[in-house]
């Protein structure tokens, strides 16, 4: 119910009018999934029983060591960052890559499966985010785009911003200002600590609200965005499914992470004494 609309939305097995026409491309993408999970189970087995107990034993300057999870060492933590950012960014270079040379999307303003020809005009992709699309401004922001272009343009916008995003946090592995003026590094002299106290809490408190961030925005998609959600895949009232993600994206999500971020500041006072 969830995953086969998403699917089909990519433009996999269905023809004219959103019509299913073959359902063994679904079950490739399943039998695929189940390929990766047996992987991933693989290497967790791997890193539980034969792998170091702690990457930081590794041999120094190592790729294993590089990547040792310390909430203490800055650098460390932001090439794990970089590297996560990074495959996000190719992921949403293959989706919008595949929609504009590749297979292409379903449009439900021609109902047909066709390639996109984006819309690079960072002017116009920018200017959703701040609610001006179509003309005017609207408060539904990103969700008002109304054309393929544009979605896809997006995409492109959005993978290119996340690759520098991406770089950046690998090869520059040091606190910005900003970051340092938050409780979240020991400063000693204006300068920060590698190894002194890092506030975990408060590292966490902004992943949880970011993803509580995404969880609002797509909820807002999803009841709104007619274009992204197809009536023919997701009926035209999504108001159910929209208020689930809204209710959960505000109360576990960001809830979560103001309630995580006020740990983090009695957390810092309390070490400070």
């Amino acid at each position: 119910m969830a995953f086969i609309p998403h699917l089909a939305t990519l433009g996999i097995g269905v023809g004219a009018g959103g019509a299913v026409l073959d359902t063994s491309p679904f079950v490739l993408v399943g039998v695929f999934h189940m390929f990766i999970a047996v992987i991933c189970l693989a290497g967790g087995l791997f890193h539980t029983y034969s792998g170091e107990s702690n990457l930081g034993d590794a041999p120094e300057g190592s790729v294993a060591a590089r990547v040792n999870y310390d909430w203490e060492d800055f650098e460390s933590t932001s090439y794990i960052m970089g590297f996560h950012i990074l495959c996000l960014s190719i992921a949403c270079f293959l989706f919008a890559g595949n929609a504009a040379f590749g297979n292409g999307l379903y449009d439900p303003l021609v109902g047909e499966v066709r390639q996109i020809s984006p819309n690079l005009n960072p002017i116009t992709l920018v200017g959703y985010i701040f609610g001006f699309a179509n003309g005017g401004w609207t408060p539904i922001g990103m969700a008002a785009v109304n054309n393929m272009e544009d979605l896809v343009g997006g995409h492109f916008l959005v993978a290119t911003l996340t690759a520098i995003g991406g770089i950046f946090h690998i090869l520059y592995r040091k606190p910005t200002p900003f970051f340092l003026r938050r409780p979240v590094f020991s400063v000693v002299n204006g300068g920060w600590v590698r190894q002194g106290f890092c506030n975990s809490e408060s590292i966490l408190s902004f992943s949880v609200a970011g993803v509580g961030f995404i969880a609002v925005s797509s909820s807002i998609f999803v009841r709104y965005c007619d274009l992204a959600f197809p009536a023919e895949f997701y009926a035209l009232d999504r108001s159910g499914s929209a208020a689930i993600q809204l209710a959960l994206g505000l109360i576990f999500m960001l809830g979560g992470g103001l309630w995580h971020n006020v740990r983090g500041e009695k957390l810092y006072a309390l070490r400070g004494k």
